[in-house]
């Protein structure tokens, strides 16, 4: 049942469904709902990737769980010219979307649902359909950083850790939980692009074997990078740590190189394990807390050699949970003695966060 708000004439006058303040919920007997309220209250998820100043436990408000919840946010004290709180109504769907939506996961991962939880979704269900949760499988996210690593002198010698630069990536990331057809499997796909340095061969140095690496020079790759697990033992229940199946292929563009090595061209495989916040199953999507993968890449040219296969191990660990610092190793393990080593401080950001802080978007 719907409660209607403390209101003016004029806006008894313009009222619409949708402006009524609150939804009522008979919880009596809909123990999947009111799993989904603890939990909810709990995890203090936010109703929105873009302002995550709202959590759900603001809008969600109940005296006794077991009888009655109720969707409703706190009153934003701002009108629209006839008089309706637009923001608050827009807070209360997206709160009674994250309910629908968690209830909804619980049935999918084979919960028995009560008939009064049924009846819970039929009434969330308007707003359930009306609010597109894709903004929740979708995350953008821009990094930049300092990345030290090995430098090279004309003889192809690494003269140690002595390499170093700005670095930055903008990345697209989806995901999708019980996806082709298997009940527990997460996929995910990645599209980005990243700035930074990488070892070549320079032309401009005195001549080398032209097997080894003389240099550092700026390089910009672009990518896509596919990730599938079936679940079961390769990923815990709600998702928040996934190990799978990884595909990646990309381009790599080199400042320096030996003529017609400018461009490198790689594709491969390997495992990958991703590490998120408890909050993951709820939104979908997250950036993860950390990941290591471990890759086997073949590569149209490595230094001056052509046709090459390496090993590339990446990690990545968010060093303090809800701060956005991060510290990355990375290492191509190459033929004959190849190999290059590299470590990156870095900030990250959710795109949307860093648009509306430079006021492009509001919410």
């Amino acid at each position: 049942m719907m409660k209607l708000p403390r209101v003016t004439p004029l806006l008894f006058i313009v009222i619409s469904p949708f402006a009524m303040a609150g939804q009522s919920l008979d919880t009596t007997n809909a123990t999947q709902t009111q799993a989904c309220y603890n939990s909810l209250l709990k995890l203090k998820p936010s109703i929105s990737t873009i302002n995550k100043s709202i959590t759900i436990d603001t809008c969600l408000k109940s005296a006794d769980p077991t009888k009655k919840i109720e969707v409703n946010c706190a009153p934003s004290n701002t009108l629209s010219i006839d008089g309706i709180d637009e923001t608050k109504l827009s807070n209360d769907k997206l709160a009674a979307n994250l309910l629908s939506r968690c209830i909804h996961e619980m049935k999918d991962n084979d919960h028995q649902l009560s008939a009064q939880d049924r009846e819970v979704l039929l009434l969330l269900s308007p707003k359930y359909q009306q609010i597109s949760d894709t903004h929740n499988r979708w995350i953008s996210a821009f990094e930049l950083g300092y990345k030290q690593q090995n430098g090279y002198d004309d003889n192809g010698n690494r003269t140690g850790f002595d390499q170093g630069g700005i670095t930055g990536s903008l990345k697209l990331n989806g995901r999708w939980k019980n996806s082709w057809g298997w009940n527990d499997a997460v996929t995910n796909f990645e599209v980005g692009v990243v700035f930074g340095k990488n070892p070549t061969v320079n032309e401009d140095k005195p001549d080398q074997e032209n097997t080894k690496f003389n240099d550092v020079t700026d390089t910009i790759d672009g990518y896509l990078k596919f990730l599938w697990s079936p679940g079961h033992f390769m990923a815990t229940e709600n998702g928040d740590s996934v190990l799978s199946f990884a595909f990646l292929t990309g381009i790599r563009s080199l400042d320096e190189a030996q003529e017609g090595n400018e461009l490198a061209r790689y594709y491969g495989g390997g495992l990958e394990f991703n590490l998120y916040k408890e909050g993951v199953a709820l939104n979908q999507n997250a950036l993860p807390r950390a990941k290591i993968g471990s890759y086997y890449v073949r590569t149209s040219n490595y230094g001056a050699m052509t046709d090459v296969g390496l090993w590339v191990i990446q990690a990545q660990y968010q060093l303090v949970e809800d701060k956005p610092f991060l510290l990355g190793f990375k290492a191509n393990l190459g033929p004959d003695e190849l190999d290059d080593y590299s470590v990156t401080l870095s900030v990250r950001q959710d795109t949307a966060e860093l648009l509306r802080f430079f006021g492009f978007i509001t919410e």
